[in-house]
């Protein structure tokens, strides 16, 4: 029984864990399209969806267990992330 809960435990945390990445590769997804597009209505409301990816990953961030190989990749992402929003802010204001 001990072996079935652990197994079931790993598959939740790695499917939290590919939830995250999702949030992180969204974000980007959005950041390019915003830094891209030739409307400022689109490029706004791309930054908005980054913004809002970034925040469900910082929000859900401290919920999933990680090991130390998962944390730095998903960090490293953000911190990827977090310097586009930054730099797509700034050009937006």
């Amino acid at each position: 029984m001990a072996n079935v809960l652990s197994n079931t435990f790993r598959v939740v945390v790695e499917g939290a864990r590919q939830s995250l990445q999702a949030e992180l590769l969204a974000g980007m997804t959005f950041a390019r399209a915003a830094r891209t597009a030739l409307d400022p209505q689109v490029s706004s409301r791309n930054l908005q969806n980054a913004r809002r990816a970034y925040e469900t990953f910082l929000a859900r961030r401290h919920e999933v267990p990680l090991g130390p190989d998962a944390e730095a990749e998903l960090d490293a992402g953000l911190a990827r992330l977090r310097a586009e929003l930054e730099a797509l802010e700034h050009r937006f204001a």
